[in-house]
């Protein structure tokens, strides 16, 4: 009896210990999802279809208010500018959220003796060399031998859908990246609530 009893209370206080922790870490884990939610978004708003969307909508009204659609090309490099922009622009976000990430993922795994192991970030240099290639392969609708088809409203429309669908492809590339990114540290925040 006697022995039964201590290993009862020995198990008794071990669980009331480890409720006790889990209850200090539970919400830090909780509030640590919250945030890589909410700046996930933040960081993949600017390779959203409806940026992408307005940036060719501008490109194709730059080109359209010129005399027989003469600023296509000058209209078509600052669409390529914008883009690599937005990239950068991800990229720097996904940077913060790393970094950020890092300074939270250190004390909560000294603290409670969490494995939480954040990955390399994505790397948007590929998709920037992607756009080049789109760039080099539309370009050739913008020469002036060109410009004439691209004053027909029906061909600019169908430049314009083309075009669209192709960066889209790209952007979707680069914001899968992202979103997988995090998405395998959520997984691992989520593993390691379900273990406590």
């Amino acid at each position: 009896r006697g022995k039964s009893a201590q290993r009862l209370q020995l198990m008794a206080a071990r669980l009331g210990a480890e409720a006790a922790a889990f209850e200090h870490c539970g919400p830090r884990l909780v509030a640590l999802r919250a945030v890589l939610a909410r700046q996930l978004q933040a960081a993949l708003q600017p390779l959203s279809g409806e940026h992408l969307r307005a940036a060719v909508r501008r490109m194709r009204e730059g080109s359209e208010a010129s005399f027989l659609r003469l600023g296509a090309a000058r209209a078509f490099q600052a669409l390529r500018t914008e883009l690599h922009d937005t990239l950068v622009e991800a990229e720097r976000n996904t940077h913060e959220l790393e970094q950020l990430l890092q300074v939270s993922l250190t004390p909560l795994n000294a603290e409670f003796g969490f494995h939480l192991v954040l990955a390399p970030r994505p790397v948007l240099a590929p998709f920037q060399r992607e756009i080049d290639r789109v760039e080099a392969g539309y370009s050739r609708y913008l020469g002036v031998t060109q410009v004439w088809r691209l004053s027909g409203d029906a061909f600019a429309e169908r430049f314009s859908r083309l075009l669209l669908s192709r960066l889209q492809v790209v952007f979707d590339g680069a914001a899968g990246e992202i979103e997988a990114w995090a998405q395998a540290l959520g997984s691992q925040i989520d593993e390691q609530f379900r273990e406590r």
